[in-house]
């Protein structure tokens, strides 16, 4: 991810090639951005991975058209994270600098998010979804909101008995 670069275009009409004038130039992001927030039942701890995978990572990009073509070759982009969450809804898990900036497309078969995911009893989950089929639109941001309400949890029930305690037993008669 360090290494990705936004994509800025820009376009104008057809101009007089023999002219001395200033152009306006109105650019747009030919990318889509990618961020990870956390959801609304996502649990403390820390997410140590985010992974992209088998999501196509080249394309053509048409200027006239404004489009992108020939998206094929599919592979992971994965980052470490080692983000400390409070599980609060919409908290951010990647930063600015964490963004995945993707070529847009129609996600393919196969196509996954998984997150590595270390709950505060030190517990390791790897965390999966299909996303094959979801459209990644040029220009936007998408925002994934995950979730840890898939864990399988184990629960200890402790019973402790009540404390040793004295008491008194008073017996009545009744005349009779």
């Amino acid at each position: 991810v360090n290494d990705q670069k936004d994509l800025l275009v820009a376009k104008t009409d057809e101009l007089a090639g023999n002219t001395n004038t200033a152009v306006a130039l109105s650019f747009n992001h030919a990318l889509t951005a990618i961020r990870f927030v956390c959801g609304d039942d996502m649990q403390g701890g820390t997410v140590k991975s985010v992974s992209l995978k088998n999501v196509c990572s080249k394309g053509t990009y048409n200027m006239g058209t404004q489009s992108w073509n020939n998206v094929d070759t599919p592979v992971t982009f994965s980052q470490t994270l080692n983000k400390s969450t409070t599980g609060t809804a919409n908290e951010a898990l990647t930063s600015d600098a964490q963004t995945f900036m993707m070529v847009p497309q129609t996600l393919p078969d196969g196509a996954q998010i998984e997150v590595v995911f270390t709950d505060n009893s030190n517990t390791d989950h790897t965390l999966t979804a299909d996303i094959k089929g979801t459209a990644w639109p040029i220009g936007k941001t998408v925002t994934y909101k995950i979730s840890s309400s898939s864990i399988n949890w184990s629960y200890t029930l402790t019973v402790s008995g009540p404390a040793d305690f004295t008491y008194t037993c008073l017996l009545y008669t009744s005349p009779s």
